[in-house]
């Protein structure tokens, strides 16, 4: 997979031992598509990216009830710990049960997160691996706190997901950007 995103800072990559610990103390494993990714490098910043919402339909999100939403980084391994962390710690002060099958971190990893709010997450075990999921989970867990919490299939795999990135244009809301993987 080629990676190429305009004014990109990137940190370095990371080591497979640290990958490595990282799936032994977690539910969810990185999988293969954000091993790579960290293994390229661990975490970027880069120019705003949009992702325009399927045949016309707005994003069904509690906080967002928008045509796109916007991406401009992809979490680095500490970054993306600390989101479980926080975000399990945030549940269970609201009392759900981050041991329950039906919690997505039990079955996701999040990779990125949507206008600074919910996150984009990759499912890394079960019968939807490999597909993107946009979870909204900062509002919901206040309002009621059932599980599981509403989400919105994204693409069907890492690199559809880096198809669909179009660069935000102030003439041309959405640029193609990415072209080769």
């Amino acid at each position: 997979m080629n990676y190429d995103f305009n004014n990109a800072s990137v940190k370095p990559p990371i080591d497979q031992e640290s990958l490595s610990m990282f799936d032994s103390n977690h539910k969810a494993p990185l999988g293969k598509s954000l091993n790579e990714l960290l293994l390229k490098f661990n975490g970027s910043s880069f120019d705003e990216y949009v992702i325009q919402a399927p045949n016309d339909k707005k994003w069904l999100c509690y906080t967002m009830h928008e045509k796109y939403f916007r991406v401009y980084s992809f979490f680095s391994l500490d970054e993306i710990q600390d989101r479980i962390e926080s975000i399990t710690e945030h549940c269970l002060d609201y009392e759900i049960d981050v041991e329950s099958p039906l919690f997505f971190l039990n079955s996701m990893i999040p990779f990125t997160e949507v206008d600074g709010f919910n996150p984009l997450c990759i499912v890394t075990k079960g019968d939807d691996e490999g597909k993107i999921y946009l979870v909204e989970w900062y509002f919901h867990h206040q309002n009621n706190g059932s599980l599981p919490f509403p989400r919105q299939l994204v693409a069907d795999s890492f690199e559809e997901f880096l198809s669909m990135l179009s660069l935000a244009d102030e003439d041309v809301r959405y640029k193609k950007a990415i072209s080769s993987y």
